[in-house]
């Protein structure tokens, strides 16, 4: 933890009115304050309530907590009690002429409630309540111990990244983004350290936000892996699974027919939505049926429609159009149909004489992986399957860990050094 001279810092907070106060003094960035009054700004009367909860206190030491209060000319009586993390830390009953040694419905008086060192982890709770016509609130006074400023270090993989220390107590530190690789992708910063992992790491912090400190911390850049892989597109027409793609553009066939129309969106040859069963009947012939709803994908005039309907194809090398006739005229199920209202993308039946050279394809599915995380990249993919298969009784696995290995056999563990 950094070591410093720890300073008193006076925070105030000033009633505007009964859901509001103003903050003023050195009140730290993490702070927050809400106020309530159960009858107008801070008049309490018998039975009302006034509260101040300050959250984002954690790791501070309170000093003391007064408040600026008057009473009526003969009367004003109640409870102060102040709370830490739930727990009453301080108490003062009674009247205002036992507090100040008399009634006073002009000037305000200085209360001291809390007189002793009081650490808060989270949360920090005034109220004030009434058991006699009527006490005014002007403003809270709440002494705290100025904490150290505190330095997160950043390992990337064995090595120390960079340190960040905030420029003042609880002022945070914004989190740097990664840089990619080929295969491993960024996805934030992760608290533990952790060679291959199959499940989203917990306490995972995103780049590019403010992190709020209690403590000094240490934090791993941690990475997805997806495994580099280009978009390949049908060449030769056989039957099977497809996704319906306009290369230029990056849309993708989606879903089934809602409307007349059909939903465009951004290729992705992992997502299932997209998978459509194309059957050839002949060169020039297919029908199309949507994998997972095992829904027909055909037409009616000019609407798309779930029912079953024959589509025409043109094929050249990557290119693959699939079109009809309406009335004479030639019709592509075309991504790009452009909504003139919302300006969203749709797909429909566009009529277009017989071109050459169109961006629309068949693209090949990928097979979905199971995801992998990890803090060290730097040790490549660190699991390697050998016969026999991760989910077979016979499991091999080797997983790597800089200059060590450690295999798996049916559950037992072997951990060796790499030569």
């Amino acid at each position: 933890m950094c070591m410093g001279i720890l300073l008193a810092l006076i925070m105030t907070f000033s009633v505007e009115n009964k859901n509001t106060v103003q903050p003023s003094g050195n009140v730290p960035p993490s702070v927050e304050a809400a106020y309530s009054c159960t009858y107008q700004k801070g008049t309490v009367r018998a039975g009302d309530e006034a509260q101040l909860v300050l959250t984002g206190i954690g790791g501070m030491t309170i000093e003391s907590v007064e408040l600026s209060m008057r009473s009526n000319r003969s009367g004003g009586a109640g409870t102060i009690t102040v709370t830490a993390d739930g727990a009453t830390v301080a108490t003062k009953s009674g009247s205002f002429r036992d507090w100040t040694g008399a009634f006073d419905g002009t000037s305000y008086h200085m209360i001291s409630v809390l007189t002793r060192s009081v650490q808060v982890e989270d949360e920090l709770t005034v109220s004030v309540q009434g058991t006699e016509n009527s006490l005014y609130i002007e403003r809270f006074v709440i002494t705290v111990q100025e904490p150290p400023a505190h330095t997160v270090t950043l390992m990337k993989g064995v090595d120390v990244y960079s340190t960040l220390t905030e420029s003042e107590s609880g002022a945070g530190v914004l989190l740097p983004m990664m840089n990619d690789t080929a295969e491993w992708h960024f996805i934030g910063w992760s608290e533990r350290e952790f060679y291959t992992e199959y499940q989203v790491p917990d306490k995972l912090y995103t780049a590019l936000n403010t992190m709020h400190l209690d403590e000094d911390k240490t934090l791993w850049a941690c990475y997805i892996y997806r495994k580099e892989e280009e978009d390949t597109y049908v060449t030769e027409l056989q039957s099977g699974i497809y996704l319906y793609v306009n290369s230029e553009m990056n849309f993708a066939l989606s879903g089934i027919p809602e409307g007349g129309r059909m939903k465009t969106g951004y290729a992705d040859s992992h997502n299932s939505k997209q998978y459509y069963q194309i059957e050839f009947v002949e060169p020039d012939t297919a029908y199309i049926t949507h994998l997972e709803s095992n829904s027909p994908i055909g037409h009616s005039g000019t609407n798309l429609r779930s029912i079953s309907t024959p589509w025409l194809v043109y094929h050249e090398g990557e290119e693959t159009q699939l079109y009809t006739y309406i009335n004479g005229k030639r019709s592509v199920l075309w991504l790009n149909m452009l909504d003139s209202e919302t300006q969203a993308y749709y797909t429909g039946l566009f009529s277009a004489e017989q071109w050459e050279n169109s961006p629309m394809r068949l693209m090949y599915p990928q097979e979905e992986e199971e995801p992998a995380y990890t803090c060290h990249p730097e040790c490549g993919v660190a699991i390697e399957t050998v016969p026999g298969g991760r989910r077979q009784t016979n499991d091999k696995v080797l997983m790597l860990f800089g200059d060590y290995e450690l295999r798996m056999t049916n559950g037992k563990k072997e951990l060796r050094l790499r030569k």
